[in-house]
């Protein structure tokens, strides 16, 4: 069990700044420098910190596992027009790609001028 004994508890400063923060595209440096930080604040910390990343990789495979399933479902073509269409709004996640999916979104012509839906935006209607 963890223990209160921690360099926390006793003060010593874990020498984290926030300036020296790996950038968020350089993931296994970021896991890395926050392992670090987090097994200098305890051993309770550093366990939270790997059970976060666990969690977070569990996620990600998951949520990897349902987008491969969609090209079964769906066929490679229309997930990558799915895709395309998602990225040309600047949208994120699979609820965004089940809805494309529903409304057959995917199959409409891409138009960066219209909303998701199809539906045409007019610049002098955008607040």
């Amino acid at each position: 069990m963890c223990s209160p004994s921690s360099s926390a508890d006793r003060g010593v400063s874990s020498g984290f700044d926030g300036e020296n923060f790996p950038s968020y595209a350089n993931l296994p440096g970021a896991e890395q420098f926050i392992l670090h930080h987090g097994a200098l604040l305890g051993p309770c910390a550093e366990w939270f910190i790997r059970t976060l990343w666990a969690q977070a990789a569990q996620h990600a495979y998951q949520d990897s596992l349902q987008l491969l399933d969609y090209a079964h479902r769906y066929t490679p073509q229309r997930l990558e027009h799915a895709c395309e269409r998602a990225l040309l709004y600047r949208l994120e996640g699979l609820s965004v790609l089940r809805f494309i999916f529903a409304e057959d979104l995917d199959r409409l012509p891409l138009r960066p001028d219209a909303e998701l839906t199809g539906q045409l935006r007019f610049p002098f209607a955008d607040p």
